[in-house]
């Protein structure tokens, strides 16, 4: 009889269930009872009294603190360390735990802290056929377990590490390895450092919060990474190095990558790929070794916060989105006094080829000023396939920058020009403002600031500098009214003052008109396409900068009120009533004056357009004159127009 897959994996999976429910079946939970630790094997140590057996569930519910030594070898189904704070002093020896068992430090709510240290905590059996409901798990925030001094806790299989807890792999021996399978949570902060070795081969989903650090001489980790959210961040420092891989071959990573003195590398001589989509960030000073990276929207920073240095890529970078941004500080032009980035070819399959796109972003440290010819040599590569897309340079100054070799041999330069060009397009206001004059230019590219210049004659030998500012326009409230003055600009910045401008003349008033009164002025009857107000219009008014509105609900000037001000002729009056006519006055002002009444005009604001707008027209005519509309308003978007004028025919 021939069997199907579906049915075999049934019924392999029902005899595994029914092992697994016998093996439980006898199993007892025993509680640690002896505050101040012992020999794990003792019967007394347990409540009830009995040394653990392999299908037993061991829970450390004491405060602690309290150790707990192994006299020889020891099994149980599964542990739990739900509060308190324990250290297993292992004494060479090692505890097995059942395959089929969830084993945990710390409960949602309740803290733990599990030493442990001198042995092994191994799960027997280990293999690919354990569910996912067993596991491994840190849970409650500011719970931790240390593998201290050759600790190790091996195959923990489908683990899971919880915001707020701490997993501290620290000294030589101590490890930790997830079993070969996967990672369900890790939103917790893990530390392997001085020797210690973390084996995560088993697919980790690195979470928001997740804080994953490696530190010390030597490969000090191995990491299959699923998948890598933003908020999450990986540091490889102090000369560790961290190899990675997936399933696929391709990694995708939204966190952030730090290198301080460390290596990140693929684990297949096939090299794989590095996607960094935005928000990611790859930074510091260190070595990661793919095949090929894709900078998808994402940040590189070599060198990192608080110093500079290079960030070396063996393989080929690529960008083919236009987006992400490489940021270059420079605090000097000496060897390691700026950031860099190489790109090297990493065998078998790159080529050392550098496209870059996205934003190169230069900044200066503080304080710091490049001299004339100072050279940077901020990229390294095999062959570049592509510039970037946009270059930001320091000060806004780009034309010091020389970035003729920026894509052959990754150097940028620092030019001082041998001079600024003089300020063009000079205007000083004429007779336009009271006791002063207002000098308008165009700025000048690489500028940092202008001299304002002034004489009574047009001789710029005769000048004097009036003013230092850093932008157009500039406001002279010197001058004495009815005098004309000639105005030259100079463009300067820190190592350059340009040439005279040419001159403008310029004058202020002693005194202005009084403005005439405005004519004109029409106030709206009814407008349907001014729903909501009553739009007034009126011609400028000679000498008058400004307009004040005045209302009355009867043609009487002398008991009108001053409604509101404009800078310009129109004014829209909204504190009105559907209907209700009103009149309408202007008046022009200036800086000293306030000018006379303009004759009145009635204006009312109409009710809100009906839905149906009919047409009234017998004789025909043009859709869009609103004279042939009941009423006078022509249908818009929200309107039905109606035709039902009888008898006809008519053409519209």
């Amino acid at each position: 009889m021939e069997v199907s897959p579906s049915a075999l994996r049934g019924v392999v999976g029902g005899m595994l269930l029914l092992g697994f429910l016998a093996c439980r079946a006898h199993a007892d939970l025993l509680t640690w009872s002896n505050p101040a630790g012992g020999d794990f094997l003792n019967a007394a140590n347990w409540t009830p009294p009995k040394i653990p057996g392999t299908n037993d569930i061991v829970v450390f519910d004491l405060p602690g603190p309290y150790e707990v030594t192994w006299s020889g070898n020891a099994t149980g189904h599964s542990f739990r360390v739900t509060q308190g704070t324990v250290t297993w002093n292992l004494n060479g020896k090692t505890f097995g735990v059942n395959r089929y068992s969830t084993n945990s430090v710390g409960t949602v709510g309740t803290t733990a802290d599990l030493t442990i240290t001198n042995g092994t905590v191994i799960r027997m059996n280990a293999g690919y056929l354990s569910s996912f409901a067993y596991s491994f798990k840190l849970k409650g925030a500011g719970t931790a377990m240390r593998l201290l001094a050759g600790g190790k806790y091996l195959d923990a299989y489908y683990t899971e590490y919880g915001a707020g807890t701490t997993l501290l792999l620290d000294g030589a021996g101590a490890e930790y390895s997830n079993g070969g399978m996967y990672s369900r949570e890790c939103k917790g902060t893990i530390i392997v450092t001085n020797g210690a070795y973390l084996n995560g081969y088993g697919g980790w989903t690195i979470q928001t919060g997740a804080d994953l650090r490696f530190s010390g001489a030597g490969e000090r980790g191995y990491l299959a990474i699923t998948s890598m959210a933003p908020g999450s961040s990986l540091r490889v420092d102090n000369g560790a190095g961290v190899k990675t891989r997936t399933t696929s071959n391709n990694q995708t990573i939204d966190g952030t990558l730090t290198l301080d003195d460390g290596r990140l590398f693929f684990y297949y001589n096939a090299g794989g790929s590095l996607l960094l989509r935005a928000p990611a960030v790859l930074q510091g000073r260190g070595q990661v070794e793919y095949k090929t990276i894709e900078q998808a929207g994402a940040a590189l920073r070599p060198g990192g916060a608080g110093g500079y240095g290079t960030l070396a890529i063996l393989g080929d970078l690529t960008n083919s989105t236009g987006t992400g941004v490489m940021e270059i500080e420079m605090g000097g032009a000496g060897a390691g006094e700026y950031d860099r980035l190489t790109v090297a070819a990493r065998p078998p399959g790159s080529a050392g080829q550098a496209t870059f796109g996205g934003t190169l972003k230069l900044t200066l440290a503080e304080g710091y000023t490049p001299a004339d010819d100072d050279a940077f040599d901020i990229l390294d590569f095999v062959s570049c396939g592509g510039p970037f897309d946009a270059i930001e340079f320091p000060g806004g100054a780009y034309w010091f920058w020389n970035t003729n070799d920026l894509y052959t041999t990754g150097v940028i330069r620092y030019e001082i020009p041998a001079a600024l060009p003089a300020p063009a397009a000079v205007a000083a206001s004429d007779a336009a403002y009271l006791n002063r004059i207002v000098v308008d230019w165009e700025p000048v590219v690489g500028a940092t600031g202008y001299e304002v210049w002034r004489s009574l004659a047009n001789d710029s030998a005769t000048a004097n500098l009036l003013a230092a500012v850093e932008e157009s326009p500039f406001t002279d409230v010197t001058p004495v009214p009815d005098t004309t003055y000639y105005y030259w600009l100079k463009a300067t910045n820190a190592y350059l003052v340009s040439a005279f401008s040419l001159s403008d003349a310029g004058s202020s008033l002693s005194d202005l008109p009084v403005p005439a009164a405005p004519q004109d002025v029409a106030a709206g009857d009814g407008d349907y396409m001014q729903q909501g107000r009553v739009w007034i219009t009126w011609s400028a008014a000679a000498d008058a900068i400004g307009y004040q509105i005045w209302r009355n609900a009867s043609n009487d000037l002398a008991t009108a009120s001053l409604l509101g001000a404009s800078a310009a002729p129109g004014f829209a009056d909204t504190a009105v009533t559907v209907g209700v006519t009103n009149f309408y006055w202007i008046r022009g002002t200036n800086e000293l004056y306030i000018g006379a009444f303009s004759l009145p005009d009635s204006g009312w604001m109409a009710p809100p357009a009906p839905f149906e707008i009919v047409w009234s027209n017998p004789a025909g005519g043009d859709y869009d004159d609103p004279a042939n509309w009941t009423p006078g308003w022509i249908p818009g978007p929200t309107n039905r127009a109606v035709f039902s004028i009888t008898p006809e025919p008519y053409t519209v």
